[in-house]
């Protein structure tokens, strides 16, 4: 329970963040998808233990992916 307590709110916090901070377009979109993604497989996981697998595969996807959408920063689009 306490796992699915955390991934829920980090799964929340990172929908929120999409919209808080200033980032390109593709990355708000890869955010927010990632975001749904990590929700519905931490609710899932209550009833299929093998979907935190999912979890972490998306965890991993999304950083490789986040190096080409860029993050604003002073009015200039940096990548990590």
């Amino acid at each position: 329970m306490r796992v699915l307590t955390w991934n829920l709110a980090l799964g929340t916090w990172l929908m929120v963040s999409c919209f808080v901070f200033s980032q390109t377009a593709p990355s708000i979109i890869l955010g927010y998808s990632v975001a749904v993604i990590v929700l519905a497989a931490s609710i899932a996981a209550q009833a299929k233990p093998f979907a935190r697998y999912a979890i972490t595969a998306i965890a991993l996807w999304s950083r490789s992916s986040r190096s080409c959408c860029g993050t604003v920063v002073g009015g200039r689009v940096t990548t990590w």
